[in-house]
């Protein structure tokens, strides 16, 4: 109840103290922070939470910043129908930065296989976060568990109120192609077996998305950037980029039939 009706930082700052005690304390944070719903603030206090929560990794069962970030933002990115506030975005990032793996665990995952799709302000705040805080490696194994993996590699980390919103499976939006044409044109070096998922994805969906420019997009850079993949592949692709249908088809069409 304090934390929802906050009127200044520096009670914000008390509040957050206390919050961390009583995580600390318990030894079950996931818990404690499933009780106390701190998403349920505004953006002042939950930059405040982002900045000022801090559970030690060896006192609190689940991770203490992959914690942070699935109570407090994750649930604003699962609802997202327009870009988040630069405050809140700013302290999520610096967290993000700091923390990658955690980012990778609750904030990636469980937004990339929301039951709803990606959206575009969602896409927008993941590829910011693939982008700035994170490492190739980090990306390139996030890659090959989503598309490759496992399904109990797939188990993101977010609070029990939210796993109604979260699957195990990709649902394929425009704004996912999006995201994976960001990743491509960072050169990141993917598997394989990452490369073999996405052709079946394109050969799967070509006449679903034929007029979409995103998905033309995506197809043509993951061609032209993983090439020596793509090659035993590329009668399989020559048929799906013909499904397709916008002014980047003849371009994706004349990298997969290079000049004799």
């Amino acid at each position: 109840k304090e934390i929802v009706t906050l009127e200044s930082v520096l009670v914000a700052q008390r509040v957050v103290k206390d919050l961390q005690e009583l995580c600390v304390e318990s030894r079950n944070a996931a818990a404690v922070l499933s009780l106390v719903q701190p998403w349920e603030a505004d953006d002042d206090t939950l930059r405040v939470l982002l900045t000022n929560l801090v559970l030690p990794e060896d006192r609190v069962q689940g991770g203490g910043p992959a914690l942070v970030l699935c109570s407090v933002f994750l649930p604003q990115l699962l609802e997202l129908q327009r870009p988040p506030s630069s405050v809140l975005l700013s302290a999520a990032l610096d967290l993000c930065k700091r923390h990658p793996a955690a980012a990778l665990e609750a904030v990636l995952f469980p937004l990339v296989l929301r039951k709803g799709g990606l959206n575009v302000p969602q896409c927008d705040v993941l590829t910011c976060i693939v982008k700035e805080c994170m490492h190739p490696l980090h990306v390139a194994a996030f890659c090959h568990r989503l598309l490759s993996g496992e399904e109990q590699e797939r188990k993101p980390v977010c609070m029990s109120q939210h796993y109604e919103n979260v699957g195990t499976h990709l649902v394929w939006t425009e704004s996912l192609f999006a995201l994976f044409y960001s990743i491509l044109s960072q050169d990141i070096c993917l598997t394989p077996s990452t490369v073999g998922e996405l052709i079946s994805v394109i050969d799967e969906r070509a006449s679903e998305f034929s007029r979409s420019l995103k998905f033309g997009n995506f197809m043509l850079c993951l061609v032209s950037k993983c090439w020596h993949q793509c090659k035993n592949q590329r009668v399989l692709l020559e048929r799906a980029a013909e499904r397709t249908n916008t002014f980047l088809t003849k371009a994706i069409l004349a990298k997969l039939r290079p000049a004799s």
